[in-house]
């Protein structure tokens, strides 16, 4: 249950912020929009103004007073219509209106002051919708019989029809983005519960797994879970592995333990005398201390930790255990020679590979005769990629019986001698914890060829 809340909180969390995405994405781009078109509204209102006002010079008449006048029947139809929304004044230098418009019957007029001639003013008033939209044109007239005077036109136009232009704008706006957010927001959910179905088929299959109706995880999953399913499954089987070595060490254990169990107390029942029996029980302790430290070493090796770092430097380990071995065998004087990378990386746990590299070696300098090398490398084999550890010596090598017992799966050299063979035992145990193999062949130095080979 707890798990199916995990799933569940995911996907609420990837909602929640998709939803505040859009959210946010669709009040700038409303913002953007709304004064976008508010500018296009504004301009068009601009040009209209203009070219009223450019109408209405071209239809004005100066008559002998110096009064400046259009008539009627030359005017837009809104402009003979009180309270139309659209005013046409012309004012004096002095700012007295000279002529006005049937339509500004009844209108409280601006201030409106006068503008050089040639200049064009404009005022939109954006913080004010109550205030109307002005446009002023100022010009100056004369003739033969007259002095030149200035005349400032001006168009004043409601913002009714702006108002109403915007309102329109703002509900098709607010349908097209809403409507497009819940389009957006329904084909993001069905796409999630789509994307997340392979999470929820791994928390089914753990819970498969809890329940002893699965053993591991299973089917296709996409690229991102692969990996997951992959060191899930393998940390699953290290684990296996592991309790299995624990399970099969204790078997071997108390089987092994049987026999110089019964020896001994048949020694107290044959009534040997005290110095051999002493002597045979020495041999019996001797043989049993063996037999329990082979089976300790053989139930603890770690193998693969999928979860773990498993990042070993191989050089310093191989170059420390080779030199604590030079002393060991000081008398043989032998000369060792190690061909490894520094950078050269061991994917396992460190005492696993100091376990191996101390008993490999130490056989190696056991049989050699004066020389022997460990040689380190990365090989391709077939579409992976294998560490490859090899210890040679000049020794007189393995025979072909013990060779095929070495690599002979589930053989311990130690079963027909006790005490004898137990570290190859060991590390064919501990190769086999990380998947590798264990090869044994003819040295090119003459005696015997251990190659350790891992994959990567």
């Amino acid at each position: 249950m707890g798990k199916i809340l995990a799933v569940n909180s995911l996907r609420r969390r990837i909602l929640v912020a998709t939803f505040g995405t859009i959210l946010v994405f669709l009040l700038l781009a409303g913002v953007a929009l709304d004064n976008a078109f508010q500018r296009v509204i504004r301009n068009n209102v601009k040009t209209h103004l203009q070219n009223l006002t450019y109408s209405l010079l071209t239809s004005a008449i100066l008559d002998r007073a110096g009064h400046l006048s259009i008539p009627q029947h030359l005017l837009p139809d809104d402009m003979k219509i009180p309270r139309s929304g659209l005013i046409a004044l012309i004012v004096g230098d002095n700012g007295s209106i000279e002529w006005r418009s049937p339509s500004s019957l009844g209108e409280n007029l601006p201030l409106l002051m006068p503008i050089k001639p040639g200049t064009i003013d404009f005022e939109a008033h954006k913080g004010d919708i109550q205030q109307p939209f002005i446009y002023r044109f100022g010009s100056i007239w004369g003739d033969t019989g007259n002095k030149d005077k200035i005349f400032t036109f001006v168009v004043i136009e409601s913002k009714r029809a702006y108002l109403t232009q915007i309102k329109h704008f703002r509900e098709t706006i607010v349908q097209w983005l809403g409507g497009g957010s819940l389009l957006i927001l329904l084909v993001h959910f069905v796409l999630l519960l789509k994307e997340l179905r392979p999470l929820k088929r791994v928390v089914s299959e753990i819970d498969a797994m809890e329940k002893g109706t699965s053993d591991h995880i299973s089917g296709n999953y996409p690229t991102e879970l692969a990996l997951l399913t992959r060191r899930i499954n393998q940390f699953i089987h290290n684990e296996r592995e592991q309790l299995a070595r624990y399970r099969h060490g204790l078997d071997d254990l108390a089987h092994s333990l049987k026999t110089p169990l019964a020896v001994i107390r048949g020694l107290q029942q044959e009534g040997v005398s005290g110095q051999e029996q002493a002597q045979q029980l020495d041999e019996q302790i001797a043989r049993m201390t063996d037999i329990i430290d082979y089976q300790l070493k053989r139930a603890a090796s770690a193998g693969r930790n999928t979860l773990g770092a498993n990042q070993v430097p191989l050089y310093p380990i191989v170059n420390k255990t080779l030199l604590s071995l030079d002393k060991v065998y000081a008398e043989k004087n032998i000369e060792h020679r190690i061909n490894c990378d520094e950078n050269l990386i061991f994917p396992g746990d460190k005492d696993d590979l100091y376990e191996i590299i101390g008993n490999i070696s130490d056989n190696a300098y056991k049989w050699a005769k004066a020389t022997v090398t460990v040689d380190c490398a990365i090989k391709q084999d077939k579409a992976s990629q294998r560490l490859s550890i090899t210890v040679q010596d000049d020794g007189p090598g393995f025979s072909l019986a013990s060779a095929q017992q070495i690599t002979q799966r589930g053989v311990r050299a130690d079963e027909q001698v006790p005490g004898q063979g137990i570290g190859l035992a060991v590390v064919q145990n501990i190769v086999r914890s990380y998947d590798g193999e264990l090869l044994t062949a003819k040295s090119e130095l003459g005696g015997a060829s251990i190659e350790l080979s891992f994959p990567l």
